[in-house]
């Protein structure tokens, strides 16, 4: 069943007024993506920092008011909703965002985060049963023994800790869709598997879906294969490839999506020291800048003539396969 469906999406913003106030400029964060998502799937969208991730990952959980284009929940626009159908959107779509500790308020502590939703809902009458409530979600996310952690303030937890209590409120209002920016990037790596673990068992168990932001291509395919998912890549506002994760990954199509498998760190030595990351610039154009032709052509090892005249067009190469680039339009 489809959850939310992105039309033709475009967000800008004003680069920089002058002096009578008018625009010289814009950034085009997100630059006409199309994206579906199921229930009970985990979509990821991977990219460099500045491809547009983040933008798109607000305005699907009806933070960002688009510049054109639709994001529909159910079939129906979501920002042309009335505002108490819109108040019950923004409590099914719930946006986790990168760095937890923003998300708290510094002079409150984790029983207080907790215990305000559960009151606000109607899920805990009084202190003592918000005691009990929040015990029984702090074990849930494996925050334990939750008496060590309930009056803490969130200066005094992990990385790691604030993630999982930040996800367990979110969890406390039933959401539908989850969309979660870099929820690992911030957490030991040791820890970062499991804490993909927890969150698939939610989808599992509950039937949550994630749209899952990352700039490691290792976390996207993890989270998309298990899920039941596909991975969309970004670079600069568009969706340059997509597709199922483990095809995309052994077989990508697009050169953005080459060196973006290239740049993965390898256990194995020998297939580590046999990458070569085939670029022709590793810097990446500002968002803001005038681009004739294909975005990555600046950076292509393999840009013909026809990629810095014009935009190639997303097709489907085959099923679930999706690619920008020239080399797969038939002339």
């Amino acid at each position: 069943m489809e959850l939310i469906r992105v039309e033709n999406l475009r967000i800008y913003f004003p680069l920089k007024k002058s002096i009578l106030g008018g625009v010289r400029g814009w950034v085009r964060a997100v630059d006409g993506v199309d994206l579906v998502i199921g229930s009970r799937t985990a979509v990821s969208i991977v990219g460099e920092s500045g491809s547009g991730k983040t933008t798109l990952g607000k305005a699907v959980a009806g933070l960002v008011r688009p510049t054109s284009g639709r994001v529909l929940w159910r079939g129906r626009d979501v920002y042309s909703l009335p505002k108490e159908e819109y108040a019950l959107f923004r409590r099914r779509v719930q946006y986790m965002p990168q760095d937890p500790y923003s998300a708290f308020n510094p002079s409150k502590t984790v029983f207080d985060h907790l215990c305000i939703p559960l009151m606000r809902w109607g899920k805990a009458s009084n202190r003592l049963e918000c005691v009990d409530a929040v015990a029984k979600i702090l074990e849930s996310v494996k925050v334990t023994p939750p008496e060590e952690y309930m009056f803490r303030y969130p200066h005094q937890l992990s990385g790691g800790e604030r993630q999982r209590i930040l996800f367990a409120r979110i969890m406390m209002v039933e959401p539908e869709l989850v969309v979660t920016d870099e929820p690992v990037s911030a957490i030991d790596v040791a820890l970062r598997v499991d804490q993909m673990n927890l969150m698939l068992d939610f989808l599992e168990r509950l039937g949550v879906s994630y749209l899952f932001i990352s700039h490691e291509l290792a976390s996207a395919r993890y989270m998309a294969e298990r899920g039941g998912g596909f991975i969309a890549v970004m670079y600069l506002g568009r969706i340059v490839e997509q597709g199922p994760p483990r095809q995309l990954v052994e077989n990508p199509l697009h050169p953005y999506t080459e060196a973006l498998v290239d740049a993965t760190p390898e256990l194995d030595l020998e297939r580590a020291r046999s990458k070569r990351l085939r670029l022709r610039s590793v810097d990446v154009p500002k968002p803001y800048e005038e681009i004739k032709g294909c975005r990555f052509s600046n950076r292509c090892p393999d840009a013909m003539p026809r990629c810095f005249e014009e935009e190639p067009p997303l097709i489907e190469v085959s099923s679930g396969r999706l690619v920008r680039c020239w080399k797969f339009v038939k002339r």
